[in-house]
């Protein structure tokens, strides 16, 4: 396999990965699957943890849940890893605002550091990806690819 299908590869990997996980707890939220608290709860939720106003709570939501759809079937790839990017920045941040990044990482114990670390990767994943899209293994590239030039 040559180079540029094991990037492919590695992209479509990636991308799975990431897209499903955002998705997942995306529809914890949206729906209440897998045990999750819906909608309402969702919002209240976030008002009463984070201060979040609903239309906040719903983005958050809606970003997390059709981001992670967008990337894993790799459709608007770039928007949904934006999406995905804001909402798992802002979690990261949340997860460090009360006691502040240093306390954190110096005092912190497993669960503090895992509202942080684990939010600040798949955003970094999101910023990969948006910066390289889907690669050809997408629905980007079967719906808006080019087509080649006959010689």
């Amino acid at each position: 396999m040559n180079q540029s299908r094991l990037t492919d590869l590695a992209y479509l990997i990636v991308r799975v990965g990431a897209g499903l996980t955002l998705a997942y707890y995306g529809a914890q939220k949206m729906f209440g699957l897998f045990h999750g608290p819906g909608p309402t709860g969702t919002i209240q939720f976030m008002g009463t943890m984070f201060g979040f106003p609903s239309w906040m709570a719903i983005v958050a939501m809606c970003g997390e849940l059709l981001g992670g759809l967008g990337l894993a079937f790799g459709f608007l790839t770039r928007i949904a890893a934006l999406g995905g990017a804001c909402v798992m920045f802002t979690a990261a941040y949340v997860g460090v605002r009360d006691h502040g990044l240093a306390a954190v990482l110096l005092n912190g114990k497993g669960q503090e550091i895992a509202q942080f670390f684990y939010p600040l990767s798949l955003g970094v994943t999101c910023v990969g990806l948006l910066l390289t899209g889907g690669g050809a293994f997408s629905l980007d590239k079967f719906v808006f690819g080019r087509k080649k030039k006959a010689k």
